[in-house]
């Protein structure tokens, strides 16, 4: 397995450093007599220290771009060479340009062709770059593994696959938190209300759609009855307070001082627990994505006894089944409509039930056995 171009911590793949943490920890537990050797770096040594699992350290720097670049392209092939594996797995989507075993590869998402088409520019030219290598990655590998049916569609669509059986859904596995040892509330650096409160996670990008949240929220406050439950306010995970202002301004959303007054912005909470904390203490959990290959967030909220609100698009609908209300994520009052549903504490606790139920279908015992036969019994 190709982990060496995965440092924690660092760019956008917590997700894949997790994905491959869990297959190595899980795959070496089962009795098939393979050899499993990680290629890693000085930075995941200790993660990936599995008992039963061969670690090699790639001496080159997995910080440096270039680096990395050369790395996924030509330089990987020297190291395979030296373990001559029967099988190869590279977890970040990208195989190298000469294939010399038979490559497995893990191709998340599509995002980067959403964005040239949606969103050109967004992405800077570096979108040129990954867009051929992931198309290129998908055409080559002898296996293309992903995390949805939908995403499965998509890259057999993008990559203009002729034998689409070559790509395989395994929805993703995801480790169990125990909720009733994380705090609900605030930072520690954020005074906190009386005010019940929708969370939310968006960013900057555009597909994580902080626009359709807060025209959503607008929307709920327009909607919502003052008599029977109070007003929730709403804590967007993800942009801080000036950025949901130039949000506001820019999309003419126009709240009252005491709207505004009840949203929160949080730009970057680097503690797990932080997050946590804050949706785990709200009545509502709202995720509004226009494109996910699978979407943990929902999920998360779910082990958290947190109600979900959810767009209902791409992989989404797959991931939560019945257990949110799934709506249109650019349809204010579609979701505002959702969101006076959830006031009801009645409603909350039946969707409370259906997200703790949803959520074992994930545990990585079920996910890994679907790993099992395509990467050691294949």
């Amino acid at each position: 397995m190709d982990c060496f171009k995965l440092v924690k911590g660092t760019g956008k793949s917590i997700g894949i450093y997790n994905l491959a943490k869990n297959l190595a920890d899980h795959l070496v537990r089962v009795k098939s007599g393979a050899r499993i050797v990680i290629l890693g770096n000085q930075y995941n040594r200790e993660d990936f220290a599995i008992d039963g699992v061969e670690f090699v350290e790639v001496k080159y720097n997995p910080t440096s771009q270039a680096i990395c670049a050369m790395w996924e392209l030509v330089l990987v092939n020297q190291a395979i060479k030296k373990i001559r594996p029967d099988k190869v797995l590279f977890p970040r989507g990208y195989l190298p340009l000469r294939n010399i075993s038979k490559n497995y590869v893990i191709i998340h998402d599509m995002i980067p062709f959403y964005y040239q088409e949606h969103f050109p520019g967004v992405l800077g030219k570096t979108n040129y770059y990954i867009m051929w290598r992931l198309k290129a990655s998908a055409r080559k590998a002898y296996r293309v593994i992903t995390v949805s049916e939908y995403a499965k569609k998509d890259i057999v669509k993008v990559a203009g696959l002729q034998d689409p059986d070559r790509v395989v859904p395994i929805l993703s596995g995801m480790n169990r938190m125990d909720a009733e040892s994380i705090r609900s509330g605030y930072p520690e650096e954020v005074k906190p209300t009386d005010v019940p409160y929708i969370s939310a996670i968006a960013s900057k990008l555009p597909h994580k759609n902080v626009v359709g949240v807060l025209k959503a929220y607008k929307a709920y406050t327009g909607l919502h009855s003052q008599e029977e439950y109070p007003m929730f306010g709403l804590h967007i995970i993800g942009l801080d307070n000036a950025g949901v202002d130039r949000v506001i301004e820019e999309q003419h959303i126009e709240f009252t001082k005491e709207q505004r007054a009840k949203i929160v912005g949080y730009s970057y909470l680097p503690k797990d627990e932080d997050m946590y904390a804050v949706i785990k203490g709200s009545k509502v959990f709202l995720f509004l994505s226009l494109q996910e290959g699978f979407g943990f967030p929902p999920l998360e909220a779910m082990q958290l006894g947190v109600p979900v609100v959810c767009s209902d698009r791409t992989s989404l609908p797959e991931v939560v089944g019945d257990a949110a209300l799934l709506a249109d994520p650019e349809d204010p009052q579609a979701v505002a409509k959702m969101l006076v549903t959830m006031e009801d504490p009645a409603v909350r606790e039946r969707y409370i039930k259906r997200g703790y139920e949803n959520t074992e279908r994930f545990r990585w015992e079920e996910r890994i056995k679907r790993y099992q036969k395509e990467l050691l019994e294949d």
